[in-house]
């Protein structure tokens, strides 16, 4: 028990490590060209996308179980449709709940409070969504800049470009009950992914943006939860709108797993120890917000 924990403790502290110096060689590009420093959490995007001329929103979305998540858009490429005038601002959004088979799409905004919603009717673009792997985050896709990055050659090909931030991840531990220090927050695995956080941010996407269908691109856990979410909504409309899935770096088995670090964390069952908490709870949040 004692060294799974030690394990856990040491990865939680290296990996953050893995993009730093890309990281920060971003946030100089952002000073050169004196972007104005928005808050901490959407400054981590931000500087990954802005100082390349590309728009970037940050959205809010509440899932059934009470979890915000933290969603970001790059509505457009560089260069924007005249015709086309997207929203700057945060949004935030309840869940639709798309369970009944053949269930069409709701005649209003519902759960949704109007006033916290603006819908881009006239927007012609195809919605995208991009989910990030395991211990990761929409950061992970903006890392190799322009003209390498995924999300920035989709957006001047014309997508409207959505990414997705699961509970949990460094951009979405926030809830409407549970403080993050809670044992119950961390609860949850990647079904819960699946069941609750995909289909809040499948629902924002096609409601915000009037579209009548989206694509996914998932990258490893994302291909996972994506395929879960597809297997356990099969009957849905909210499964039928999912025109395509593009899995990256796929993963529904786990058999042939040879990594030192994740064997060494499955034989101790650490799926199994306790959150760190009581005298331990100011280093477990110190270490989760590296």
């Amino acid at each position: 028990m004692g060294l799974s924990v030690i394990l856990t403790v040491l990865l939680g502290l290296l990996l953050p490590t893995v993009s730093s110096v890309r990281y920060n060689q971003h946030q100089a590009i952002s000073r050169r060209h004196g972007v104005d420093p928005p808050p901490k959490l959407y400054e981590r995007m931000a500087d990954l996308v802005k100082p390349y001329g590309y728009p970037l929103e940050e959205h809010f979305v509440e899932t059934v179980d009470g979890y915000i998540l933290r969603m970001f858009r790059i509505p457009h490429g560089r260069t924007p449709q005249p015709s086309q005038q997207q929203q700057q601002s945060s949004h935030r959004l309840r869940a639709w709940q798309w369970l009944i088979p053949s269930l069409g799409r709701p005649q209003g905004l519902q759960q949704a409070d109007a006033n916290d919603v603006h819908l881009n009717q006239g927007s012609q673009r195809p919605v995208v969504h991009m989910q990030h792997g395991l211990l990761g985050s929409s950061t992970d896709w903006m890392l190799n800049g322009p003209g390498l990055s995924l999300p920035l050659l989709l957006a001047d090909a014309g997508y409207d470009v959505w990414f997705g931030n699961v509970r949990g991840n460094i951009f979405s531990r926030n809830h409407t009950i549970l403080d993050l220090t809670d044992a119950a927050f961390w609860q949850f695995s990647w079904d819960d992914m699946a069941a609750r956080d995909l289909p809040a941010m499948f629902t924002h996407e096609l409601m915000l943006t009037g579209a009548s269908e989206l694509s996914y691109i998932g990258h490893s856990q994302g291909t996972t939860i994506g395929m879960a979410f597809m297997a356990s909504h099969a009957d849905t409309a909210l499964a039928e709108l999912i025109k395509v899935a593009v899995l990256l770096a796929p993963v529904a088995y786990a058999t042939h797993v040879d990594s030192p670090p994740l064997l060494a964390l499955a034989t101790f069952n650490t799926d199994e120890v306790q959150p760190l908490r009581r005298g331990s709870d100011s280093m477990a949040v110190g270490i989760l917000n590296r």
